[in-house]
């Protein structure tokens, strides 16, 4: 008996060890886990606090940031305008002849291209109505002084000095700059803002007036890619719009026939200019210029899309600068074909006006493969380097390299002699391709009934 009571206690002994390992094991899990938690929790507890400290400089910084931009976005709005840049060089943006021949003649010009400006922006832009209106327009001095005397707008190169102070006077955001030529020329003063403002946000709207001369196209296109950026833009149409900006796809046009002329400049020549010869520059741009002989600046002609700055060159000197006397008689006229004339050579008219040369017959065959180069083949060729053999870009017009043979450059010499050139029959630059007069009956002809049926009889050199 004694016996089994010490086997029933032993056994309940071991239960009773085994009941309390289990509970010792149990104890030290929940003290292993309590202890985890509380390492965790710890964690937290830091977490959050370094979350607290960099929220508060969160949002110190939106704050700062919140009124930069406010700031900014106060100091844009104040500061916003319209650009205006107008290549007002003796071509198809002169104002018209009313403005020169008063006194305060550039003051009433200013102010009515201002009215005119601000009515254009109020209609199509009411948003922008508000906005100042900044005009740069930027002529060559000598060759818009030159241009003025020549046709008796003005009457000494002074006037156009007065025309331009009286000008930038009128309005506080207006100037006319008068420059020269070379690399302050106005077409790459004109470029050099283009760059500067067209993604400046304070310049809402830029306002082009240099559509009469296409070497503005290629810059227009690099600075206002896409459609959106394009509407930003609006192109002051002269009477004369070059042909390549119809591709721009630009759909703010306006024109202002009440500022501008709305023809061809033509005139005598000044006495003072006839009696003076001056060095003609070659090159393909109106905007080279040299030095003469006798230590004179070398007043360069411009090109197609410029007025005749010059009309005393070489050849006009020698025969009496363009007028109806000192002409050699017809009978000594040089041949008018174009084979037979120096490089460079034009021919003057006793009444002033440019006679083209006439072209040769265009070579068998050549006509298909300049079509075939240009239609098919979609190339497009730089006119001042194939027909001039310079380029003002260094070939970096976006241009096709190739280089055209005699044959197809004489069918690209004819295709450009059909387009009218923008000066007209007072052009007296040698390297102008494009034509100055035509001799045909065509009630649609592009050329003006002024230069047709010219006097080709009396041409010289």
């Amino acid at each position: 008996m004694a016996a089994v009571a010490t086997n029933d206690f032993a056994a309940r002994l071991g239960a009773f060890q085994a009941q309390d390992d289990q509970r010792m094991q149990w104890l030290r899990s929940m003290h292993q886990e309590l202890c985890d938690i509380t390492d965790k929790y710890q964690n937290l507890c830091g977490d959050l606090e370094r979350e607290k400290i960099a929220g508060r400089g969160l949002q110190t910084d939106s704050k700062r940031w919140e009124d930069r931009f406010t700031k900014l976005e106060e100091s844009v709005k104040e500061s916003a305008f319209v650009l205006v840049l107008l290549d007002a060089d003796a071509d198809a943006y002169m104002f018209r002849r009313e403005y020169y021949a008063r006194r305060d003649g550039g003051q009433g010009a200013a102010r009515d291209l201002q009215a005119a400006l601000r009515q254009y922006v109020g209609q199509t832009m009411p948003e922008l109505s508000g906005l100042p209106i900044v005009l740069k327009a930027f002529a060559n001095a000598d060759r818009l002084a030159d241009t003025l005397v020549r046709t008796k707008m003005t009457r000494t190169w002074k006037d156009l000095w007065d025309f331009a102070m009286s000008f930038s006077q009128a309005c506080e955001t207006f100037d006319f700059v008068l420059v020269g030529s070379g690399k302050d020329r106005a077409d790459e003063k004109i470029k050099e803002l283009l760059r500067l403002f067209h993604k400046n946000p304070t310049c809402r709207h830029v306002i082009f007036g240099a559509c009469h001369d296409n070497g503005y196209v290629r810059e227009l296109e690099k600075r206002f890619p896409s459609p959106e950026a394009r509407d930003r833009l609006t192109l002051l149409e002269s009477f004369q719009v070059g042909r390549e900006y119809r591709s721009l796809g630009v759909r703010k046009t306006v024109r202002m026939e009440s500022i501008f002329r709305t023809d061809f400049l033509s005139g005598p020549v000044s006495p003072l200019l006839s009696s003076t010869t001056t060095a003609v520059s070659r090159s393909p741009t109106a905007s080279s210029s040299g030095v003469s002989s006798e230590g004179h600046a070398a007043h360069q002609a411009p090109t197609w899309a410029r007025a005749a700055a010059s009309p005393s060159d070489e050849g006009a000197a020698q025969h009496g600068g363009g007028g109806s006397t000192g002409h050699t008689p017809p009978s000594a006229v040089t041949a008018r074909r174009f084979l037979d004339l120096e490089s460079g050579a034009i021919l003057v008219n006793a009444q002033g006006q440019r006679v083209d040369a006439e072209l040769p017959a265009l070579a068998p065959g050549a006509a298909t493969s300049w079509n075939r180069k240009t239609n098919e083949c979609g190339m497009r060729f730089c006119r001042t380097f194939q027909l001039s053999g310079r380029c003002a870009n260094k070939m970096a017009c976006g241009y096709s390299p190739a280089t055209l043979s005699e044959e197809e450059r004489m069918v690209y010499r004819s295709l450009m002699r059909r387009q009218k050139c923008h000066v007209g029959p007072g052009c007296r630059d040698r390297t102008c391709c494009y034509g100055h007069h035509c001799s045909c009956e065509g009630a649609k002809c592009k050329f003006p009934e002024a230069q047709h049926r010219i006097d080709v009889s009396s041409a010289v050199l």
